[in-house]
């Protein structure tokens, strides 16, 4: 049928197309002295002239297909083809008239596209005509003759028009395509001229273009097999290129604009390189940690995100894994195509993405993950290149001129508007594609100053009818965004120009710290990819050279490393009045890379311990100061009034007053919290600010005892054994609330029932929030409030028990389920009990844990998750408790941050006068 129906479609504009041919050959009689590619054109023509005309019509023919199956009284039926041949074998181009008279729109879409493909190919041989002797001077061999005009896959914009690709004799190719090379030009020059870079890497990373006004010529690079051994070269290159491209604030670099010529890597498709912008205000902290989030390698699309605009389980990005990642995707499809059931249906399916710059030669060598170090030694270099050179790429840039694209929303979102308008009832009208779809559209999500909304919708309508993928660009020194059909308003403070310098001035050795971090965590992102599909991850796959050396002196108990580790990785404002962290994603969130608002004593707040703990004030100051500021924004914010003693504000409270009496904030969002929830979570739910609450001196006496009443078994829910989330940390809180309100009857019995729940840690996890070291510390502090002797260090020496010998054994250093959160138990009761043994044991774990990192892998509290910074999740913790072990090795009891209670009441348990 498709065959058919286009074949009606060209006999129907048979007269436009003779008058094609005839043109083309004329044109070519005017130049008989240059090979003709008349007939490579009109292949070329009636090859994406069919493609075209179907995907236009199938919908109109299902219809119509149907309507005819229904008034001759055939039934529908996937088995038969019996209405189906019936009605092609009458189908003409008396029924293509019908079809346009009912449908005027149909109409217009396809004699628009009839008529822009035709007069966009006079155009492309005319242009090759013209550009013939520059051609064979800078891409074509002498006497050499053009033997096939093909369509390169590229969305069609500005009537139509797309990518073709030219093959010689000798199988060299040659990319034409229908806009400005302009920016291709000037990034070739800024890697050629400014940064020297053939002297470095021996090629220059953008192909050789010629520019020609409109459209442009360009180099074809051939997609080749990159050896095993040629990989870290490959991953060196890329790095190195990825540096400038980050300095520069290039945007839209994922793997589609990558091309690896053996180990070489070339970026094309630069339309949308650089990219206006506005002015940004940096008034505070969250201001400056956006800014450099902004300014950082994330934005180039190169390192593997989740973006929204694809489902949020698919990476996207330059370096990605090669393993086909798969999600599930609802779309329409023509089913049953060809039988008396054919239907357009909507359908959920598996689609796949795969990344695509490279080819290897074999399955070994699909492995990324071995070569962050190239890369990271690659980005180094480059960047530290372009600190140097800045006044010569400054000066590179300021002499450019080009053209550039302007995406305002995603293409796909395009193809859906598409796909909806051709629908039959929708074409019926200009009114009726407009009132059932057109209408519809939002306001794009870019951010401009005085973006002329309606208008712009207006243009995207406009283009969406012609059947084109709407096309906006902005000139390089320009604020004003642009149609080609005249469209114009100035929407940015900021030119492309401009933002181009003012990200190359932001360039430091400070953002390339933090880049780095970024790349662990992009590699990170791969890493969970892979581990669904290999179980044989090498330990150079496993974890990023980053932080070796952080992991060397965790071992030793360096401080000075880890000091000095988290002050780069920190982010301060401009008068180093506040300082704060990104620190890393985690969980199944759609983000990536964005942990702006991750601050709480979980996360990046938790990191004031640290400082504490070293008795360094100029630091926890910053700090603190930080957090004033950043509890304005969670009180304005919906989530800013979490219940967690763990996230959101209570935490912060909790972290700013733990030295004191009492904390009344906290007792506010107690008394101002109306839910009558039973209490099951003591991180996520209100009774976790009571349990802390009660081991303030000078806590509402009153307040407490309603708490009390929130605990109810009998209604509880208890999904989980542990401190976090279950059944043990409600009893930790009932204990210290019975304490607080002298119920020590009830206390001993809540002890007693504690004990017995020793039964159960065979079968649940060994760390503090989920299992026996949490029910350690439980245990030793409700004994030592009642005067009670226990000993359970052998129960300890479980906890800490490990397999020396099980070489797929990756350790977890977390503070929340992992190695640190049992040191700090041990600790804990170290410091009650004055029992060195201990204290022994939390050294030997310890230094018995870190060789077996070394060996087998690790992760900071999530699997293959190695770049966290939090506290509970991240090295900010498992630092904290190196120091603290450090601490209680000299003599010196220093506060439990796991034991989630005031200073005060830790020194009388430890018996610190």
């Amino acid at each position: 049928m498709e065959v058919c129906l286009t074949e009606s479609l060209k006999n129907f504009f048979k007269d436009d197309l003779e008058q094609f041919e005839i043109k083309l050959e004329e044109i070519s009689r005017r130049n008989i002295d240059i090979p003709s590619i008349v007939i490579q054109i009109k292949r070329c023509c009636y090859q994406i002239l069919e493609k075209n005309l179907w995907q236009l019509s199938y919908k109109v023919f299902t219809y119509e297909f149907h309507k005819f199956r229904e008034e001759n009284n055939f039934p529908i039926n996937k088995g038969s083809s019996v209405a189906y041949n019936h009605y092609v074998s009458q189908f003409n181009e008396t029924t293509i008239s019908v079809w346009f008279e009912k449908y005027p729109v149909y109409y217009e879409l396809i004699k628009n596209s009839v008529k822009n493909l035709l007069e966009y190919l006079t155009d492309v041989i005319n242009n090759y005509y013209k550009d013939y002797t520059l051609l064979e001077d800078a891409f074509l061999s002498k006497n050499t003759r053009i033997e096939q005009v093909y369509p390169m896959d590229s969305d069609p914009h500005n009537g139509g028009r797309i990518v073709l690709c030219f093959v010689d004799s000798n199988s060299q190719r040659i990319i034409y395509k229908p806009r400005s090379l302009t920016v291709d030009k000037l990034v070739r020059e800024i890697f050629q001229d400014a940064l020297n870079i053939e002297n470095t890497l021996g090629f220059i990373p953008v192909p050789l273009s010629l520019d020609c006004e409109g459209y442009g010529w360009q180099e074809y690079i051939e997609k080749s097999h990159v050896n095993h051994c040629e990989l870290d070269k490959s991953y060196f290159n890329l790095g190195y290129c990825s540096a400038v491209f980050s300095c520069l604030g290039a945007v839209d670099l994922h793997d589609e604009n990558i091309i690896f010529n053996k180990n070489r890597p070339y970026f094309i498709d630069l339309e949308t390189v650089f990219q206006p912008a506005n002015k940004r205000v940096i008034k505070n902290l969250v201001d400056t940690v956006n800014e450099m989030l902004l300014n950082s390698i994330v934005t180039t699309t190169i390192m593997p995100s989740k973006l929204s605009v694809f489902p949020h389980d698919i990476l996207i990005g330059g370096i990605n894994t090669l393993f086909p990642q798969e999600t599930n995707e609802k779309v329409f499809r023509l089913k049953d195509f060809g039988t008396d059931g054919m239907d357009i249906v909507k359908e959920t399916i598996k689609s796949t993405k795969q990344s695509t710059s490279f080819l290897f030669d074999s399955a070994r060598d699909i492995r990324p993950l071995e070569f962050q170090t190239e890369f990271i030694a690659g980005y180094e270099k480059g960047y530290y290149k372009v600190l140097q050179s800045k006044n010569q790429i400054k000066r590179v840039v300021s002499e450019g001129d080009c053209i550039l694209r302007v995406v305002l929303r995603p293409t796909t979102q395009y193809y859906l508007l598409i796909d909806a308008c051709l629908y039959p009832e929708n074409l019926t009208s200009l009114e009726s594609i407009n009132n059932n779809v057109l209408n519809y559209i939002k306001s794009s999500k870019i951010f401009t100053s005085d973006l002329d909304t309606q208008n712009i919708i207006s243009e995207e309508k406009d283009m969406l009818i012609s059947g084109d993928i709407p096309y906006f660009y902005i000139k390089y020194d320009s604020n004003y965004l642009e149609t080609f059909s005249g469209f114009q308003s100035r929407c940015f403070e900021m030119s492309p120009k401009e933002n181009l310098l003012n990200r190359l001035d932001k360039s430091s050795e400070k953002q390339l710290s933090l880049d780095k971090r970024f790349i662990a965590e992009g590699f990170s992102y791969i890493r969970m990819v892979e581990s669904r599909f290999r179980n044989d991850l090498k330990n150079t796959e496993k974890n990023s050279p980053l932080f070796n050396k952080l992991l060397d002196s965790l071992e030793s108990l360096d401080t000075n490393y880890m000091i000095d580790f988290l002050l780069e990785n920190s982010i301060k404002t401009k008068n180093e009045e506040k300082m704060g962290w990104l620190t890393g994603i985690y969980g199944n969130t759609t983000l990536s890379y964005n942990s702006i608002m991750q601050v709480s004593f979980f996360d990046s707040a938790g990191i004031l311990f640290v400082f504490e703990h070293i008795k360094n004030k100029k630091y926890t100051k910053k700090i603190i100061s930080a957090f004033s500021e950043l509890q304005k924004i969670l009180d304005s914010n919906e989530n800013g009034s979490s219940d967690s003693i763990i996230s959101g504000k209570n935490s912060l409270l909790f972290l700013k007053g733990y030295k004191d009496q009492r904390i009344p904030e906290m007792e506010e969002s107690l008394i101002s919290n109306k839910s009558n929830l039973y209490a099951n979570d003591l991180f996520l739910q209100p009774i976790g600010v009571s349990h802390v609450l009660s081991t303030f001196s000078c806590s509402n006496f009153e307040l407490m005892k309603s708490q009390l009443k929130s605990i109810d078994y009998v209604n509880s829910d208890f999904k989980k054994f542990g401190i976090a989330h279950g059944k043990l940390g409600i009893k930790w809180a009932e204990f210290r609330l019975n304490q607080k309100l002298n119920n020590f009857e009830q206390s001993d019995l809540i002890f007693q029932s504690v004990l017995e729940m020793m039964a159960e840690v065979k079968k649940v996890e060994n760390g503090w929030c989920n299992g026996s070291s949490g029910l350690l510390m439980v245990l030793y502090e409700m004994a030592r409030r009642l005067n009670k002797r226990i000993d359970l260090f052998e129960f300890a020496r479980n906890c800490t028990e490990i397999d020396d010998y099980d070489d797929y054994l990756e350790i977890d250093l977390s503070v929340c389920h992992g190695v640190a959160g049992k040191v700090q138990s041990l600790l804990f009761v170290y410091a009650i009990t004055d029992d060195k043994r201990f204290l022994d044991l939390a050294n030997k774990y310890w230094k018995k844990v870190f060789v077996i990192a070394k060996k087998n892998g690790y992760y900071t509290g999530e699997k293959s998750r190695d770049y966290l910074l939090g506290y509970f999740l991240g090295w900010s913790g498992i630092i904290d408790t190196a120091i603290l072990l450090k601490n209680y090795n000299k003599g010196e009891k220093s506060y439990i941050p796991l034991n989630l209670s005031s200073e005060s009441y830790q020194k009388e348990l430890f018996n610190i006068k």
